[in-house]
């Protein structure tokens, strides 16, 4: 009996050793938006972090949720955003929001809302307690803006090169479409890998068209070939129809 509590008493020091190793932290910080007063847009959510510090290590698990607004007067046709989550101890990383309402059916209208949200992962960063730990941050800012009637609030490069991408995603869908005409599911799937394959889109950063190639893609994957197509043929079709209301959508109007 002396025995097995002299083990009992060495396996609970051993435990406690390593947990005095081992530290957690976890806390919900608010997004905060960092845009300008008159950006058409009004950020709110928050960022959860778990954050475990092993040796010479920190492990955070963060995710968000978060929504934005239209509070402008006008539809919202395209945007781009970025959102920077920050641990406060070193590292961190960005995600970006790029969305383009040409191949919708519908724009983002006054007072609706557009749900930012970064899945759960995992920051691993090097961390042996030679930093002074500071505030985890979850950031926000809008970039780029484009309305219904042609004006743009702020500017990137991925707002410069809409003008280009939506007339080269018009044309990817009118071939996707002849090749399935001609050739059926063999056809398109041919299509589809021949531009995936060709890295002309995502190389020149036109990444507005890399993301339709991998959806239309993944959609014949899972959906099959009819009803793809049947799907960009309401793409083309919602496209056709916002260029009829919007003539100027495929012009590019300088950031202010």
């Amino acid at each position: 009996m002396k025995r097995l509590a002299l083990l009992l008493a060495a396996i609970l020091s051993v435990g406690f050793q390593v947990d005095t190793q081992t530290s957690r932290d976890a806390s919900n910080v608010p997004l905060e938006d960092l845009s300008a007063e008159e950006s058409p847009f009004r950020a709110s959510g928050q960022a959860h972090f778990s954050m475990d510090f092993l040796h010479e290590s920190a492990a955070t698990r963060v995710g968000l949720e978060g929504k934005l607004t239209n509070v402008s007067s006008q539809p919202i046709v395209a945007f781009d955003v970025a959102v920077d989550l920050s641990p406060g101890h070193g590292g961190g990383n960005r995600k970006t929001f790029k969305v383009d309402y040409f191949l919708r059916p519908e724009l983002l209208f006054p007072g609706s809302e557009y749900d930012v949200q970064v899945e759960p992962h995992t920051i691993v960063t090097q961390y042996r307690g030679d930093r002074s730990l500071t505030r985890a941050k979850a950031q926000l800012r809008v970039l780029f803006v484009q309305f219904a009637d042609g004006s743009v609030y702020g500017r990137s490069s991925w707002g410069d090169e809409l003008r280009g991408a939506r007339q080269t995603e018009i044309a990817i869908l009118n071939d996707f479409v002849r090749s399935y005409e001609e050739g059926q599911e063999a056809g398109l799937t041919a299509a589809i890998a021949a531009d995936l394959a060709s890295n002309k889109y995502s190389l020149n950063r036109l990444t507005s068209v890399y993301g339709l190639l991998e959806e239309v893609n993944d959609d014949l994957r899972h959906e099959g070939a009819s009803n793809t197509v049947h799907e960009i043929r309401t793409y083309l079709y919602n496209a056709h129809r916002h260029m009829k209301d919007f003539p100027w959508l495929m012009t590019v109007s300088d950031g202010t």
